[in-house]
């Protein structure tokens, strides 16, 4: 009786221990599973968020360059009327400059799909902090915080101005490199406008926020470009 009852616990006890084993193994195995299906969710997010930064900064680049030759065009206006030359049709054209808009649409979806399924799924601490910057920071001065400035300086200031001192027309003749139609805005009176100090200060201050996006856009894209390098580094890890 002995002998089988020493057998009977040498079987349960190897019962018992397999049954562990094959736990362990099991939860290995989910574990591995697990965490290769994180692995794989981050490289897909990883690439997605790749895409997203890679079209802003061809926003960016696109919208970089237009500023600076609307720059140009808004000093060249300023200098016009502050030597008080003649009115011409050049100058006519450019009259529309202190109209244009600094709105601009950045992709962030998948910014905002990475933040629905959990930011800790990015494993790099250093590249989430990135990430997380350049969309909640950058990202979001230049397509809220400065495009409603200039909004709420256009609606309080330019608008009322142009309302009162041009008026509005539509004229090919002074579109003669474009099948777009563009607005022009005519003068009332020239002479006064010459005088007026408002005008001038406007297109100074018009100028400077338009310099001062030109150095926000250089920036932005050149710290877009430096995550992209990040990005691209991370995923090839993940790869191997």
């Amino acid at each position: 009786m002995e002998n089988k009852t020493g057998k009977y616990f040498k079987y349960a006890i190897g019962e018992i221990i397999l049954v562990v084993i094959g736990i362990l193994i099991a939860l290995s195995i989910n574990n591995w599973n697990t965490k290769e299906n994180e692995r794989e969710l981050e490289i897909k997010y990883l690439n997605q968020i790749k895409s997203s930064l890679e079209n802003s900064k061809l926003n960016l680049t696109e919208r970089l360059d237009r500023n600076k030759g609307i720059l140009k065009s808004g000093e060249l206006l300023l200098e016009h009327l502050k030597d008080k030359k003649p009115l011409n049709d050049t100058i006519t054209r450019l009259f529309i400059i202190p109209k244009y808009d600094h709105s601009i649409k950045l992709s962030t979806a998948a910014f905002e799909n990475l933040k629905n399924d959990g930011l800790s799924l990015i494993s790099n601490d250093s590249l989430k902090i990135a990430i997380i910057d350049i969309y909640e920071q950058e990202i979001t001065l230049i397509q809220n915080t400065f495009a409603n400035q200039m909004e709420n300086y256009n609606t309080s200031i330019v608008d009322p101005f142009y309302n009162k001192h041009f008026e509005l027309v539509y004229n090919k003749h002074f579109e003669l490199d474009t099948k777009t139609i563009k607005p022009l805005f005519i003068p009332n009176n020239y002479e006064d406008l010459l005088q007026n100090r408002e005008m001038k200060n406007m297109l100074s201050s018009i100028n400077g926020l338009r310099f001062y996006s030109i150095d926000l856009y250089e920036f932005v894209i050149e710290k877009i470009r430096k995550i992209i390098i990040k990005v691209e580094n991370e995923i090839k890890i993940l790869e191997e």
